[in-house]
């Protein structure tokens, strides 16, 4: 996949902005995001963001809307940063590629399961959506039933210059990492211990093809070419739908979760049991209990056959999303900058002793002159 010219100024939405996008509540730490620049792609991408294995990492899903390995909250918690980060990250790809329509709660399903949201490993996510000291997957060489992926980044992304190792709170590879790389909170970094860099590259990744993300197919498909697993897909989206039912809970950023799973939780699993309903956003209304997923192959499925799960079709590059990524956010930039110029030129106008209601013509001419 080849790496083209990189787009500046493609992000610039203020927090008030955003959380008026978003609907969000106020708690939830907010930063500005700055100008981002994006890498152009000209080909789809050819590989995977992540290759983790859900019964490697201790979940299990079971029937349609319960899961194993995962418990009701505290459990289920999100740090602010995190649930920040993936708020914002629906705003933007929603307004760069309106027929995408991809939820939050999907990509907080995927850091549930790739990291619990940046804490897994004993990490913490401080106040700057970092995870610390990193989130690093375990080597990918082929041995206790990881994929084998020999170096590709030559250590810098993932510290080891032998092999690939998925990092970040999205578990990103570092071949896909290279291509959807983004620093969406204006820190002059592109970090994938980040979680506003990684959320946004991984809706970038989500939405890289032509699928409609409020579907069960288009889902199914968009989370396949994330993950090649189909017991992986039914994972997340069983998540995501407890979170849309609003079966999570926000926590403090920089504080130890209350559980973050490992292979070993596998051994005394927690059942939760869901609403009916949980499935109908990926299940067209199929009501009628689905059977336990099987064991997830020691590598991803390369080929899905499931009938009711298409495989993942060439869809279009990912430069497709980035560049509606560019024209939508530099839009959005513009009118945040005429509402900021308005806002300065009340101050000053009220500042040199001019009143609204008693000089309503001066008081215009003075706006103007310094919104012009």
């Amino acid at each position: 996949m080849s790496r083209g010219v990189a787009l500046a100024g493609v992000l610039a939405l203020s927090v008030t902005w955003t959380t008026a996008v978003v609907q969000v509540s106020p708690e939830p730490e907010q930063k500005d995001a700055r100008p981002v620049a994006l890498p152009i792609s000209d080909q789809p991408p050819d590989r995977p963001a992540s290759t983790s294995v859900p019964a490697r990492l201790g979940y299990k899903a079971a029937s349609r809307g319960r899961v194993r390995g995962v418990s009701s909250a505290p459990t289920d918690d999100i740090p602010s940063a995190a649930l920040a980060a993936y708020q914002r990250a629906e705003a933007v790809i929603n307004l760069a590629d309106k027929s995408c329509k991809l939820p939050w709660q999907l990509l907080a399903a995927v850091g549930r399961v790739e990291s619990n949201h940046g804490r897994t490993g004993g990490n913490l996510v401080d106040a700057d959506g970092i995870s610390r000291p990193g989130v690093r997957g375990p080597r990918l060489d082929g041995t206790h039933g990881t994929a084998r992926i020999s170096d590709t980044d030559a250590g810098r992304v993932d510290d080891d210059p032998a092999f690939d190792r998925a990092v970040g709170p999205m578990q990103i590879i570092p071949s896909t990492w290279t291509e959807i790389a983004v620093d969406a909170d204006g820190d002059g970094r592109r970090n994938p211990q980040d979680v506003d860099d990684a959320a946004l590259a991984a809706a970038v990744y989500l939405c890289s093809g032509p699928d409609d993300l409020s579907t069960r197919d288009g889902l199914r498909r968009s989370v396949l070419r994330y993950n090649r697993s189909q017991e992986y897909v039914d994972l997340v989206l069983s998540i995501m739908a407890g979170y849309q039912d609003g079966d999570y809970a926000e926590a403090p950023n920089s504080v130890t979760p209350s559980m973050t799973l490992s292979a070993d939780d596998h051994a005394g699993p927690v059942e939760r049991s869901s609403p009916e309903d949980r499935a109908h956003n990926f299940s067209h209304g199929d009501s009628g209990p689905a059977q336990p997923t099987q064991p997830a192959p020691d590598h991803p499925d390369e080929s899905p056959d499931s009938p009711q799960d298409p495989p993942p079709t060439e869809h279009e590059p990912l430069a497709r999303v980035k560049k509606k990524v560019e024209e939508t956010t530099t839009a959005a930039a513009h009118t945040v900058t005429g509402v900021l110029s308005i806002a300065q030129a009340t101050t000053a106008c009220a500042a040199a002793g001019l009143n609204a209601l008693l000089m309503p013509r001066t008081w215009r001419e003075c706006i103007d002159r310094h919104t012009r």
